[in-house]
C-alpha cells in the first residue's frame, strides 16, 4: 500500500543544502591546491579492458607477465602503459593486437610503478556486426620491484616491546637454501640508511640476539648476491632482503584505548527488542486487512500506521515491505521496530520478470516505471550544475540488480554488455545485458520509503534500500520534525540522499548509511543533533559534482551538534564531513573519516571542537576551514593525506545581519594543539592558508599552532612544508619547519620527523611519537579533556584510540 504526500518543504532540502557553497570539497581555487581527477572512460573502462599481473612483488629485473582481457569482442591495438611520476603523464611500455586477451612480458624496473591497458577508439566487427568502441582504459595495477624478493628471505622476531636495554631475539628464514651472508640491519633515521648490526653465516635459518636501543627501531635481514655450484653447474642467486620489522624499546607508557566496537548497525535481522504486551503486529501482506494482534497482524505498515494511535510500538515480522509510508502528525510517540530476531526491509525495488531475448540482450517489455531526472530549481533546470560531464547519468534514479549485484546504467541500447542495463523511455523497456534465465532480477519501482511527521518517533532494527529517490524526494527517508531516534537502522543503496533531517533534538545512533547516490545524511536546522556510533560509507555512489551537496553527510543552519565515533569513508568524488551555512557550536570528537576525495570541512560557520579524530587516507585536504572561525583542533591523527590542513577565506559575507556578529563567515582564532600531522609529499603546500582576494598575509588569519608533531617522508619531500597567504603574490611557501617558526611564530615547540610512519596500521602513535609526550604535548583544558572523556592536563599527541 502506497500512503504518498509529496509536500513542497522536503522538495528544497536539497536546494537549501546547496545554498552559499564555496569551491569543492578539497578543489582548487588556483594552482596552489589540489585536484582529484577521474578519467573521462571510467564509466566504462573497466567493464571492457581488464589488467591482472601474476606478481605484484619482484626482484629488479624480474619478468613480469600482464595479462589484458577484452570483452568488447573486437580486434584492436591495446597499449601497456606504465605511470611516470617525474613527467606525470603514462607511457607507453608495449603495445598488442589482439581480440579477447594477450599476454604481455617486461623486466621490471626498480621502485613501484603503476601500470594500465589502454586502447584508442576503434572501428571493428564482432561476428558480422560492425561496432564503434570509444577508446578504454583499465583499473591501474601497481608493481613494486626492489633488490631481491621479499619472499626470499624471512625475518621474525621474539618481542616486539621491550624495555631499553633488553636483549632481543631475530631470527632470519633464507628459502633459498643457498649458503650466503646474511646482515641484519637498523635503519637509522638521522642518517637516513640501514646499518649492519650483526652478520652470520647460514643456509636455511639463523637466530641474531642483540641489544634494542631505546625507541623505536626498523630491522631487516640482507643477503648479497651469492653463487651455488653442484657438479658442473653454477646457479646464482640475487640480492634479496626481507621485509621490516619494528621493535619498540621504551619505559611502560599508558596504551591508547582501543576504539569503542559495535559501531553502525548490528546486521538486519539481529536486534532483539522488547515486545511490549500492547504491541501492534505487522506482516508484509501489501494489504489493508488484520486486526494488529499477533495472530492476525495488520497486512502493510501503511495501514497499521492509519490504525494506530499515538505512542503505539508496531512490530514488523519479517520480510519486504514494499512500500511508501508516511507517519502522519497525529501519531507522536510511535516505535516502529523489528520483531526479535527478524529481518525487516522497506524496500524500493521489486521483481521483473518478462524478460525476452534480443541478440546478446535481454528486454522486458511495458515498463512504466519512468523518472524524470532534472535537478530542478522552481522552474530552472540546474542538472548540469550537480552531475559531471564524465558522469552524465548519475541523476538518473533507475536502478536495476541480478542476483542482488547492481547493474550500471548506460546512455544507449547499442551500449549495453554484461553488468549494464538501459532504461528506453519512449517504449517503456528496460534492455539488461545479463542472462536473467535461473536469476531474480530487480528493479526500483518506488521512490521514498518514509516521511516522518510525528515528534518523538522511534525507527529501530530495520532496513530501507533501493528506492528510485530524486530532489523532489527529497531522501528515502526524511525526518521532518523533532525528538525522532533511529537506532540499528540501515539505509543503503537509493539512488539521491539516505537519510534528511530537517528538524531538533534528533538522535541517530548505530546506523549504517551506505551506498546512496549523492549523499548519506544531510540536516538542515538540526540543533541539537546528535550521530553517534555510526557508519557512512561509499555515499554519493552516483559520482555527482562535488559542489553543492555531494558528501557522505552534510549538515547546514544547525548549531549544537555532536558527530561522535562515526566512521564516513569512501565518499568518491566529495568529502567526507561538510559543515556549512552558519553552523555554530559543533562537536567533532572521535570519528574516522578516511578514503574520501576530502576529510573534514567547516565552511561558513562558528565554534568548533574537532578532537580525537582520524583524518587518514583521503584523496585531498584532511581538514578544511573556509571562511569560519573559532575552531580548535586538539589531539587529532591527521596522516597520509596530500594535504593534511588548510585555512581559506574566499570573501563572502554573513547574509542574515542578527548573524554578523556572532557567526560573520570570517577565518579566526584557529587552535591546532597536539596533533599528529603527516605529509604525504604529492601536494607542494601540504600546509596552507589562503585568500582568494589576494588581500590578506596568512598570519591575519587568526592561527595559533603549537605543541604538534609533523611528518615528512623525506627532509625536501614534499618540496615545501607550508605555503602562507601572501596578498597579491599569493603564497609565501617555507621549505621546513624553521623556516616556518621564523616566518609565522608558529609551532616554537612542535617538532618535525622524517623518513618512517609515525603511526601504526591502526593509527596508533608509535612508541617515538609517544616518547615526545612529555617535551611536545601541552596539558588538556578542563572543556576539551571533558568532551572526549580524558583527565584534565594530560599531556598527549595524536588521537588517544586507534582508528574505528
Amino acid at each position: 500500500m502506497r500512503t504518498t504526500r509529496p509536500t513542497a518543504t522536503w522538495g528544497a532540502l536539497v536546494l537549501v543544502l546547496a545554498g552559499f557553497t564555496a569551491p569543492a570539497l578539497g578543489a582548487p581555487a588556483n594552482a596552489a591546491n589540489s585536484h582529484v581527477r577521474a578519467s573521462s572512460s571510467a564509466a566504462h573502462a573497466t567493464a571492457i579492458l581488464r589488467l591482472s599481473t601474476s606478481r605484484a612483488r619482484v626482484s629488479v629485473g624480474t619478468r613480469v607477465t600482464f595479462k589484458v582481457a577484452d570483452s568488447s569482442g573486437v580486434k584492436r591495438t591495446v597499449r601497456l602503459q606504465r605511470w611516470n611520476p617525474t613527467k606525470r603523464s603514462w607511457q607507453t611500455v608495449a603495445s598488442r593486437k589482439m581480440r579477447a586477451s594477450t599476454r604481455i612480458t617486461l623486466k621490471a624496473a626498480k621502485g613501484t610503478w603503476r601500470y594500465r591497458a589502454f586502447s584508442p577508439s576503434t572501428a571493428g566487427n564482432s561476428k558480422g556486426n560492425a561496432r564503434s568502441l570509444p577508446k578504454a582504459l583499465s583499473a591501474a595495477v601497481t608493481v613494486r620491484s626492489g633488490v631481491g624478493t621479499q619472499g626470499t628471505l624471512r625475518l621474525s622476531v621474539a618481542k616486539k616491546k621491550v624495555t631499553p636495554g633488553a636483549r632481543v631475539s631475530f631470527r632470519v628464514m633464507n628459502k633459498s637454501k643457498a649458503k650466503r651472508t646474511v646482515r641484519l640491519q637498523r635503519w637509522n633515521a638521522s642518517k637516513r640508511s640501514w646499518q649492519t648490526v650483526a652478520t652470520r653465516k647460514m643456509r636455511t635459518s639463523s637466530r641474531i640476539t642483540i641489544k634494542t636501543p631505546r625507541g623505536t627501531w626498523r630491522y631487516r635481514a640482507m643477503a648479497a648476491k651469492a653463487r651455488q655450484r653442484s657438479g658442473k653447474k653454477v646457479r646464482t642467486f640475487p640480492p634479496a632482503r626481507s621485509s621490516a620489522v619494528s621493535v619498540t624499546a621504551v619505559a611502560a607508557v599508558a596504551q591508547p584505548a582501543p576504539r569503542a566496537r559495535g559501531l553502525g548497525s548490528a546486521p538486519i535481522g539481529s536486534a532483539r527488542y522488547a515486545v511490549p504486551s500492547s504491541a501492534i503486529f505487522v506482516a508484509p501482506r501489501g494489504t489493508s486487512s488484520g486486526s494488529g494482534t499477533a495472530q492476525d497482524p495488520y497486512g502493510s505498515l501503511g495501514y497499521a500506521l492509519s490504525r494506530a494511535r499515538a505512542r503505539a510500538t508496531l512490530v514488523l515480522r519479517g520480510g519486504r515491505y514494499h512500500e511508501n509510508v508516511l507517519v502522519p502528525s497525529s501519531k507522536s510517540g510511535l516505535v516502529i521496530q523489528n520483531y526479535p530476531g527478524e529481518a525487516v526491509w522497506l524496500d524500493g525495488s521489486e521483481k521483473v520478470t518478462n524478460w525476452n531475448s534480443s541478440g546478446k540482450r535481454w528486454v522486458a517489455s511495458d515498463w512504466n516505471h519512468l523518472f524524470d531526472h532534472r535537478i530542478m530549481s522552481g522552474s530552472s533546470d540546474e542538472t548540469s550544475r550537480w552531475v559531471n560531464a564524465d558522469r552524465p547519468l548519475a541523476s538518473h534514479p533507475d536502478q536495476v540488480w541480478v542476483n542482488g549485484k547492481g547493474l550500471r546504467q548506460v546512455a544507449a541500447e547499442q551500449a549495453v554488455i554484461a553488468g549494464t542495463f538501459f532504461v528506453d523511455k519512449s517504449a517503456k523497456r528496460i534492455v539488461i545485458g545479463d542472462d536473467p534465465r535461473d536469476r531474480t532480477v530487480e528493479a526500483s519501482t518506488l521512490q521514498r520509503a518514509m516521511e516522518i511527521h510525528a515528534k518523538d518517533t522511534t525507527v529501530r532494527g530495520i532496513g530501507v534500500r533501493r528506492y528510485a529517490t530524486t530532489n523532489k524526494q527529497s531522501a528515502a527517508v526524511v525526518a521532518g520534525v523533532s525528538g525522532i531516534t533511529f537506532e540499528n537502522v540501515v539505509v543503503s543503496d537509493n539512488a539521491w540522499i539516505g537519510i534528511a533531517g530537517w528538524a531538533a533534538g534528533q538522535r541517530y545512533r548505530n546506523v549504517t548509511v551506505s551506498g546512496n547516490g549523492i549523499m548519506g545524511f544531510g540536516g538542515n536546522n538540526t540543533n541539537n543533533l546528535v550521530i553517534e556510533k555510526s557508519v557512512f560509507r561509499g555515499n554519493n555512489a552516483q559520482g555527482f559534482k562535488p559542489t553543492p551537496v555531494a558528501s557522505g553527510l552534510k549538515i547546514t543552519r544547525s548549531a549544537n551538534v555532536v558527530l561522535r565515533d562515526n566512521i564516513v569513508a569512501d565518499t568518491p568524488y566529495a568529502g567526507g564531513i561538510w559543515f556549512d551555512v552558519s553552523s555554530s557550536n559543533m562537536k567533532i570528537v572521535g570519528n574516522s573519516v578516511s578514503g574520501n576525495a576530502a576529510g573534514l570541512m567547516i565552511e561558513l560557520s562558528e565554534n568548533a571542537v574537532v578532537a580525537d579524530n582520524h583524518i587518514y587516507r583521503n584523496a585531498g585536504t584532511g581538514l578544511r576551514v573556509q571562511a569560519s572561525g573559532s575552531i580548535d583542533v586538539w589531539n587529532n591523527t591527521i596522516v597520509e593525506n596530500p594535504r593534511p590542513f588548510a585555512a581559506w577565506e574566499d570573501g563572502r559575507t554573513q547574509n542574515v545581519t542578527a548573524l554578523a556578529k556572532t557567526i560573520p563567515w570570517r577565518v579566526a582564532d584557529v587552535k591546532l594543539r597536539n596533533n599528529v600531522i603527516s605529509m604525504t609529499g604529492s601536494n607542494p603546500c601540504p600546509i596552507l592558508t589562503q585568500d582568494e582576494s589576494q588581500v590578506l598575509q596568512g598570519n591575519n588569519f587568526g592561527i595559533s599552532s603549537n605543541n604538534n608533531v609533523f611528518h615528512r617522508p623525506g627532509a625536501a619531500t614534499p618540496s615545501n612544508f607550508a605555503c602562507w597567504a601572501n596578498g597579491i603574490y599569493q603564497v609565501k611557501s617555507f621549505k621546513d619547519l624553521a623556516q616556518f617558526r621564523s616566518g609565522t611564530g608558529n609551532d616554537k615547540k612542535s617538532r618535525l620527523v622524517h623518513g618512517a610512519p609515525v603511526v601504526d596500521r591502526f593509527g596508533r602513535a608509535t612508541g617515538a611519537v609517544r616518547s615526545a609526550n612529555s617535551s611536545v604535548a601541552t596539558p588538556l583544558p578542563a572543556p576539551i579533556a571533558t568532551l572526549i572523556g580524558r583527565s584534565t592536563g594530560t599531556k598527549s599527541l595524536g588521537a588517544f584510540s586507534g582508528r574505528n
